[in-house]
């Protein structure tokens, strides 16, 4: 399974059909395991630790809400997952509640109608073919106290360039590589606004 998922990165235009049967067919469905917990935990734990809750999450490339499902629900002011998968979205609907939406959009076009204390790009910013513009575009909906958390598969000389951007346009606050008893990695990291 995880081999396939390699094979997807690999290919930085994936269609929004592609996902759509990707969703349907269950191959997302390893995110949900303990192989994947410890970086949802760290991005959880990033929250808890940089802004008293609660606090306001839009997470960017959200898919069936699996961080919304690792995240401690009283410490939510407001959660907003966008996907443009319709599959993992309508999978999502039913976490909705009078703090919790979930919307079907193009993380490079849609534009929030808030401001949110952490804007999550969860496996999702990798796929983009303009991050510069992308995340120009996110960070003035960060409140004063907001942080942008990214994590990305761990693959140094791939990714260089996206971090580097990154580090370019943001400042670093903290930056981890983990691993699992698998050997995959993920290199999650919290930006703050210069």
């Amino acid at each position: 399974m995880m081999n396939s998922i390699l094979r997807i990165f690999s290919n930085q235009t994936v269609s929004k059909d592609k996902f759509n049967q990707q969703f349907a067919s269950g191959k997302w469905e390893c995110m949900k395991s303990i192989a994947d917990l410890h970086r949802y935990s760290l991005i959880n734990g990033y929250c808890g630790f940089l802004v008293p809750p609660p606090y306001s999450v839009l997470d960017l490339g959200c898919g069936e809400g699996i961080l919304l499902d690792r995240m401690p629900q009283q410490a939510l002011a407001y959660y907003h997952g966008i996907d443009f998968s319709d599959v993992a979205i309508n999978n999502a609907k039913a976490k909705e509640s009078e703090n919790v939406k979930f919307s079907v959009a193009d993380i490079t076009t849609y534009t929030p109608d808030k401001i949110y204390d952490f804007i999550v790009f969860n496996e999702s910013l990798y796929y983009l073919k303009n991050v510069r513009e992308v995340l120009a575009k996110y960070t003035p909906f960060l409140t004063e106290r907001g942080y942008l958390i990214i994590s990305m598969f761990h693959n140094k000389d791939k990714y260089d360039a996206i971090w580097d951007t990154l580090a370019s346009l943001l400042t670093v606050v903290d930056k981890a590589t983990i691993t699992n008893a698998q050997g995959h990695a993920w290199t999650v990291a919290v930006f703050s606004k210069r």
